[in-house]
């Protein structure tokens, strides 16, 4: 009897799943339990197989549902997650169960389909974004009323942009403004153009930061599809492979040769492998589980960097990490203050443009995605400003750079702040173009020398001691 409940049970999530498929994605995990229960106390196998199945097929359901082009589209996106999320371990440790360590080339070339599939996905977001901001730049400049321009755009489109077109759409025609619509319609939406867009908002510039968002998303096209030398995940990948293959070899290969060595020559292991033993000593005997651990940690944290982007409005916790990470790291800091100083730049321009105090464009600055560290200085900035103390000087006492306290001197520049600021922000993206390509040109020649390097002394630590071993035993053989 319990275990026909058990079977009702998995079909009314399924059902569920079909009908309201939020509600069947928050029900399925207690489905779950409910039916892993059963199966435990029924001392029934395919019971407790299905208790997982309940999830799995929840997922299936929502994800086989043909879609409507105003439904919301997340229910599919957290069901697509959850597939695979559960997919990914049983198949990996299925894997490992029949076939051993013959399953490694397989689960590598698993692992290399997933990482491919979300590239795909991550380079299918960015070419979304791009066309969306450039379909509501097009339909603002020639006037035309921005929900049946989306919607017509959208019309015939069944990929990440037509549906996010469609669902900004939506809300437009609810009266929303475009901020709020992005916000709920695009929450995929790139943080620095979300940012641009409602501090333009705020300050009545909107087509203004729209060409602005447009150009940046143009440049940095042009800087991913320049070719690299080396992609820049293989470093990554080499280190990882070569971690694990050292560690299993300085574990249970090189022991042996020692022995060897020790007991026919009376010899010890060539130099180079002794450094290689002391450094795999030194480190400890957990080298390939910390480098899997930070594998997976490093992973978790991309996926949930490009399931949930920034928000300027409303960092988490990832965010202020890697806003710390940046700029606190030597190279990385000069860049993160560049970027920050452009769009600081760009929202004061936007605001200074349409009548508003300094005060004001300032404050302005404060919603768009800069560094969180770099915004301390801002509203550092703004503090004295409001006090009454001159702008300049009090933008020199922050630690904002000096051509910012140079454009608002008004000894210097007096009424001429605007222009100033254009041909500040000018340099400033002249500058950041020319260091990234400085950067590309003299860092990959040293990635690929250390690679080489590394690469060499790894493989002459693992096969000298054969070479030792053999001309060891050169004398015993008559």
């Amino acid at each position: 009897m319990l275990e026909i409940w058990a079977v009702v049970v998995a079909v009314g999530c399924w059902v569920l799943a079909y009908k309201r498929p939020w509600i069947g994605l928050l029900v399925s995990p207690l489905g779950c339990i409910y039916v892993s229960v059963i199966g435990a106390v029924e001392d029934s196998l395919p019971i407790v197989l299905l208790g997982p199945g309940v999830i799995i097929g929840t997922a299936i359901v929502i994800l086989a549902t043909p879609s409507d082009p105003l439904a919301e589209p997340r229910p599919k996106r957290w069901a697509r997650l959850v597939l695979w999320g559960l997919l990914i371990p049983f198949v990996s440790v299925a894997l490992f169960i029949l076939l051993g360590l013959w399953a490694m080339p397989l689960f590598l070339v698993f692992a290399m389909y997933i990482v491919s599939l979300l590239v795909s996905g991550y380079e299918a977001r960015r070419t979304a974004a791009s066309v969306v901001i450039s379909t509501v730049n097009a339909s603002m400049r020639q006037n035309l009323p921005l929900p049946m321009a989306l919607e017509s755009a959208a019309t015939g489109r069944d990929d990440v942009a037509g549906n996010v077109m469609r669902q900004i759409s939506r809300w437009l025609v609810q009266g929303y403004p475009l901020s709020e619509a992005i916000r709920r319609g695009y929450p995929r939406c790139p943080g620095h153009a979300y940012g641009m867009i409602v501090a333009a908002e705020c300050v009545g510039q909107l087509p203004a930061a729209l060409e602005v968002i447009e150009r940046d998303m143009h440049a940095r096209a042009e800087r991913r599809n320049m070719v690299n030398p080396i992609y820049p995940f293989y470093p990554l990948a080499l280190i990882v492979v070569i971690s694990l293959v050292v560690s299993g070899l300085m574990k249970f290969v090189v022991p042996k040769f020692n022995a060897m060595l020790g007991e026919m020559a009376g010899g010890q292991l060539p130099p180079a492998t002794r450094l290689l033993l002391a450094i795999y000593r030194t480190v400890g005997e957990w080298l390939g589980w910390v480098v899997m651990l930070a594998v997976l940690m490093g992973g978790i944290m991309v996926i949930i960097r490009w399931w949930r982007p920034r928000r300027p409005d409303r960092p988490g916790p990832l965010s202020m990490m890697e806003d710390l990470i940046r700029w606190y790291l030597p190279i990385l800091h000069w860049f993160e203050q560049n970027r920050s100083m452009v769009q600081t730049i760009d929202g004061l321009r936007m605001a200074l443009a349409a009548g508003n105090t300094v005060d004001k464009a300032i404050a302005n600055t404060l919603s768009l995605d800069t560094n969180l560290c770099f915004r301390r200085r801002l509203k550092a900035w703004l503090a004295a400003v409001q006090q009454g103390q001159d702008v300049a000087v009090a933008a020199m006492r922050s630690r904002l750079a000096p051509a910012l306290a140079w454009a608002f001197d008004t000894r210097v520049n007096a009424g001429n702040t605007p222009a100033v600021l254009e041909m500040i922000e000018s340099f400033y993206r002249s500058n950041y173009s020319y260091r990234v390509n400085l950067a590309r040109i003299f860092l990959w020649p040293c990635v690929t020398v250390t690679m080489a390097c590394v690469v060499g002394f790894v493989a002459y630590a693992i096969f000298s001691p054969m070479v030792a071993t053999i001309y060891a035993n050169i004398d015993y053989i008559p």
